[in-house]
């Protein structure tokens, strides 16, 4: 099987799970960007422990995030424990927290038509005492920084390459952080399937949130170009603002 083939099956496994898997063990060079900006929710954040049907109350709908966007539901599908990003160091601690509700969507519109995959989003809730949670994310921080870095695996012209990077966010609920997890698969001559994971996870008093952004594309004539985006990391900001606007 060719590279580009082998990381496109990883690609549709991707958009069913939403999930981005780490390319292998990470190198030294890895290192943590600063803390960036990012949206504020005026919402204070509550200490008292939500039960399972106000987590289900503050799912989002496709209503909440505007035009295009298509709820396809998870069915009877099992909400799979963790942040999505296993990687040899820290596989624990990032398969830690159960989810108790969860919703997926898609994004349908004339820019994503035709695209290898369209933008999709999950979005998992959790809820437990503050204290806790509070112990949990500086748990996950510290594993998904083993995460980040560069790896490669292939030869010269059929390659993968992998790009993890994990950056704090400020002022979004207690504590939160982005994960971007960039992928290129490349054949000779050139051709090349790009995906990009975007998945910030926010911790607002007694609630932990996870959403996983995903887009995936083909390109005829690779030459280092990153993916073209429909939603933007802007667009990403509105998203993650709607969803802790609506905790309890």
């Amino acid at each position: 099987m060719s590279t580009t083939s082998r990381v496109a099956a990883v690609i549709a496994a991707a958009v069913l799970a939403l999930t981005a898997a780490c390319g292998g063990a990470t190198d030294d060079t890895g290192a943590t960007s600063a803390p960036v900006a990012s949206p504020t929710s005026e919402q204070p954040t509550s200490t008292e422990v939500p039960d399972e049907a106000a987590l289900s109350a503050a799912l989002l709908t496709a209503e909440d995030l505007g035009d295009g966007w298509q709820e396809f539901g998870l069915g009877d599908e099992q909400i799979m424990p963790g942040v999505g990003l296993p990687c040899e160091d820290g596989s624990s601690e990032l398969s830690a927290p159960q989810w108790q509700v969860g919703a997926r969507f898609g994004l349908e519109t004339a820019e994503t038509e035709g695209r290898y995959s369209p933008p999709a989003l999950d979005e998992y809730l959790f809820a437990s005492d503050p204290a806790e949670l509070e112990q949990l994310f500086l748990t996950l921080r510290e594993a998904l920084n083993a995460c980040a870095g560069e790896v490669r695996e292939g030869g010269d012209d059929a390659y993968m390459l992998t790009e993890i990077e994990v950056v704090d966010l400020d002022g979004l609920g207690d504590q939160a952080l982005r994960v971007r997890v960039s992928d290129a698969s490349v054949d000779t001559p050139g051709d090349a399937v790009l995906g990009e994971g975007r998945l910030v996870l926010v911790r607002s008093g007694a609630t932990l949130v996870r959403l996983l952004l995903y887009e995936g594309v083909t390109v005829a004539d690779y030459t280092g170009q990153e993916i073209d985006l429909v939603v933007t990391d802007a667009d990403l900001d509105g998203l993650v603002a709607a969803a802790l606007d609506k905790l309890p």
